[in-house]
């Protein structure tokens, strides 16, 4: 199933006295950013929040807000200052006797005075409050994600309406492409005809010029490899998940320099100096024995960088540590299961060198 980046859920419940309401909200974002805003008395909460976020949502700015109206859970403490009241019966006693003053001294007179009784709120249960919260926030994210859901598979319809129509375009360009060789063909004997009259005019000349129109017009490889995107894309729209990117692990590609030593090939712990800031990476060195094409290459995959695209940018790289050899793997699959594991050991060789 295709889901939209964007979407709203909305859940309201009274668990335990308590009125809690849970709005959630998206936009798009290259990662998981989740802000959550709740009461300050509530923020223990928060981390429980974030964690529930991270296991509905894989990608986008999500911000939720948090409400709780607690009026009907206060449960109050009334103590009495046994100590403060005994003074105050003692000194009154005193009082009474020293001036022979009459009346009886009574628990209201006493509870009267400062401080002698003390209301106080009860401590809240913080694992069933985090709870309550916990279950109207699983709400809003079935709501929330049954929105994208429902956009998503709308955006899935109008792009493989898209696709349909550049598929139907291919086809005319593939029927159309020899119906163009032959009219050049015609064309050129007509004009060469034209320019030499009643000399004859050689054939095979003809067809060499005819073979090399041919050659520079030919669309084959194009359209072979359009439509093979046109099937990746419809596999994509079928199977659903994070189809924004088919890996996830976007990296800068840097160039070979030039009169320089290149290490051996495989993936290093490596620092990344971009936009006045050093960031850790996992870098791979060499070429793509799973995914081949194109020259080798340096990619640095950096971990925690959210600046948007490196296109373009200067960059200074220091390899740190060897990780592993190159090697191929079985499937894409395997190589992303490689790669989230490589930059695990990433992170942890720079956490253990600190």
């Amino acid at each position: 199933m295709v889901k939209s980046m964007t979407g709203y859920g909305r859940a309201r419940q009274t668990l335990n006295g308590r009125d809690i309401t849970v709005e959630v909200r998206s936009v798009n974002n290259r990662y998981l950013d989740c802000t959550v805003k709740v009461p300050r008395t509530y923020i223990f909460a928060e981390d429980m929040v974030k964690s529930h976020v991270q296991k509905a949502v894989s990608r986008g700015k999500v911000d939720v807000f948090i409400t709780i109206d607690a009026a009907g859970a206060d449960e109050t403490v009334v103590a009495v200052n046994e100590s403060l009241a005994r003074g105050y019966y003692d000194a009154l006693m005193k009082l009474k006797e020293t001036f022979s003053l009459e009346g009886e001294l009574s628990a209201a007179t006493l509870a009267k005075f400062p401080d002698v009784l003390t209301v106080t709120k009860a401590e809240e249960d913080l694992d069933s409050v985090a709870a309550d919260i916990g279950a109207v926030l699983d709400e809003a994210l079935a709501a929330y994600n049954a929105m994208r859901a429902t956009e998503g598979a709308k955006l899935a319809e109008d792009i493989a309406d898209r696709a349909a129509t550049i598929e139907g375009v291919v086809a005319k360009v593939e029927e159309r492409s020899p119906q163009t060789v032959a009219a050049y063909r015609e064309k050129l004997l007509a004009r060469m005809q034209e320019v030499l009259q009643s000399t004859a005019v050689d054939e095979s000349r003809i067809l060499t010029e005819a073979a090399i129109f041919a050659d520079k017009i030919a669309v084959d490889e194009e359209t072979v490899r359009l439509r093979s995107h046109l099937a990746q894309l419809g596999d994509m729209l079928t199977k659903g998940g994070a189809i924004g990117r088919k890996l996830d692990f976007p990296t800068a590609n840097l160039l070979w320099p030039e009169g320089k030593a290149i290490p051996p090939k495989g993936v290093y712990a490596a620092r990344v100096y971009v936009d006045e800031a050093w960031y850790i990476a996992a870098v791979n060195v060499g070429t793509h024995p799973t995914a081949p094409g194109g020259p080798p290459t340096i990619e640095a995959n950096l971990l925690d960088y959210e600046g948007g695209s490196l296109y373009g940018h200067h960059m200074r790289l220091l390899l740190c540590s060897f990780v592993r050899s190159e090697k191929k793997f079985d499937s894409l699959e395997a190589l992303r299961d490689e790669v989230m594991k490589n930059r695990e050991q990433v992170r942890t060789y720079f956490e253990n060198r600190r």
